[in-house]
């Protein structure tokens, strides 16, 4: 089990860590410090104190970033298998299924249905695509079809890919799930089970999910992914995520060099940019700035 934290609140990081502890596959809770200002062991001091303590290893490092902090972790796996999580989310017990799978298949990676939460006590489960539903996906770059599905909480890992050299990449930020698992792939099948694995928390915000500040680094990792990574096998997957981008920055304001960018991208691999989109911007550029009254 593998959880990296900065600076998430004590309550957060508690029920992440007891939750994935509750899970009668998970033998070690591994929690990469990331630099938090508060470090996990005094926000986990409850814990520590309990008879859990000896299942949980703390390591702390220098603020490098959320895929260095992962990779941290994946030096210090031992089990057969890893669980991702964030420090924001719980595991759910259905986790066993998804260990299950992966020994049943083979397979170097497991993706799960989860359940979306927030703090008002709102809960919606995203189910996975029934044609997948407790098998493998068609093939590898699969992971690119811009479904909530592919994210790292609650994702099983074989743990010799790991060995092999398998990294997250520290450069990609907001798809660094997706490029991970894609490499992941390469040694062996990518699988999907029915059964949520885990609870994930939206912030109130939108700041995990699609929040405005969050849409430039979007562009920057789609464009830098799509450069190295496109095949033709996905190439509906990356037509939509880049017609989905182009939308939610026409709704929101873009940056007209990232904006240019992605129609460059649907010009080159032949992909009509949306009409509604381009529409939109020109009626934003067109209307003046309100900056008084």
């Amino acid at each position: 089990m593998l959880i990296p934290t900065f600076n998430d609140p004590a309550e957060h990081l508690l029920a992440a860590v007891r939750t994935s502890l509750a899970c009668a596959d998970v033998a070690r809770v591994i929690v990469v410090d990331d630099g938090s200002d508060t470090p996990a062991a005094r926000r986990l001091g409850p814990l520590l104190a309990g008879s859990d303590a000896d299942r949980v290893v703390l390591h702390r490092q220098d603020n490098q970033g959320v895929s260095r902090a992962r990779n941290a972790g994946l030096d210090l796996a031992r089990a057969p298998y890893v669980v991702l999580l964030d420090a924001d989310d719980e595991l759910l017990p259905g986790v066993s299924d998804a260990i299950d799978l992966a020994e049943r298949t083979g397979a170097a990676l497991v993706v799960a249905a989860r359940i979306n939460f927030d703090d008002r006590g709102t809960e919606e489960l995203k189910p996975v695509p029934p044609e997948w539903a407790d098998g493998p996906v068609d093939h590898p770059s699969d992971v690119f079809r811009p479904l909530v599905l592919f994210s790292t909480p609650g994702t099983v890992v074989r743990t010799d890919v790991v060995r092999r050299g398998v990294r997250f990449d520290p450069e990609v930020r907001c798809m660094a799930d997706r490029d991970f698992f894609r490499r992941v792939g390469d040694h062996g099948p990518v699988c999907v089970c029915s059964t949520p694995t885990s609870r994930y928390r939206q912030h109130p915000d939108g700041s995990n999910m699609s929040g405005r500040r969050q849409l430039d680094a979007r562009v920057d990792d789609h464009l830098l992914v799509l450069g190295r990574a496109y095949e033709p096998v996905a190439d509906r997957h990356w037509r939509d995520a880049t017609r989905w981008l182009l939308n939610q920055y026409a709704r929101h304001g873009s940056d007209p060099r990232r904006w240019r960018a992605l129609l460059d991208a649907c010009a080159r691999h032949g992909w009509r940019a949306p009409l509604k989109a381009r529409l939109r911007r020109f009626r934003r550029r067109l209307t003046p700035a309100v900056t008084g009254p």
